[in-house]
């Protein structure tokens, strides 16, 4: 591919800086130049299926909600022969998998929200100690 691949990302101020590292990254392991623009996802999902139906993408590489990825399958590339499903963590990929199989989506992120909270002064006052594993927690 000689070309400049386009992607639209949320990101904009630091954490659009913080982005642009693995864009470098990119580009130094393909030799592939890029171009960001910075879209809110709701702004997206309102101009986006107009441009599929007219057979067009402001972008070649879009982070969107999973949810609106299966529901537009039709107006966007496959990939699953293309990925190692493998090399995910099981769970990672159901989001943008359709029911027949389907891959049409890669994480990039993985979140844990909102996350554990403790009030560490309860597990003290109670000689309780906080759970180190999942198998601690969930025991």
């Amino acid at each position: 591919f000689a070309g400049t691949v386009s992607v639209i990302g949320p990101w904009s101020g630091v954490e659009m800086d913080a982005f642009i590292p693995v864009l470098e990254a990119f580009k130094a392991e393909t030799g592939i130049d890029y171009t960001y623009q910075t879209y809110r996802a709701e702004d997206l999902a309102n101009v986006l299926p107009a441009q599929f139906s007219a057979k067009k993408s402001p972008a070649d590489v879009i982070f969107m909600w999973s949810s609106f990825i299966t529901s537009n399958t039709k107006s966007i590339v496959e990939l699953t022969d293309v990925i190692d499903t493998d090399a995910y963590i099981p769970g990672a990929l159901d989001n943008v998998t359709t029911a027949d199989g389907k891959v049409y989506g890669i994480a990039y992120t993985a979140k844990v929200k909102p996350g554990f909270w403790y009030r560490k002064s309860f597990f003290e006052a109670h000689g309780l100690t906080a759970p180190r594993t999942w198998d601690e927690f969930v025991t």
